[in-house]
């Protein structure tokens, strides 16, 4: 399930890598969204976030601003 949310998630217009969702050990939050930035690119955006659905973070990482 979480595989395929993921390949639902933009690249990163900064450094073209992706981002992925992953579920953590974390009971309160357990759903968050990453970046992992395109090898050898120092890329500005941080990112590493809970969110509480699916839908959730794939607005705010598809709707970010460039």
């Amino acid at each position: 399930m979480v595989r395929e949310q993921t390949k639902t998630l933009l690249v990163c217009p900064f450094c073209r890598g992706k981002a992925e969702f992953y579920v953590s050990n974390n009971e309160k939050a357990p759903l968050h969204i990453r970046h992992i930035p395109e090898s050898g690119v120092n890329c500005p955006v941080r990112w590493d976030q809970f969110c509480e659905t699916f839908e959730m973070g794939r607005a705010w990482w598809n709707g970010r601003a460039t």
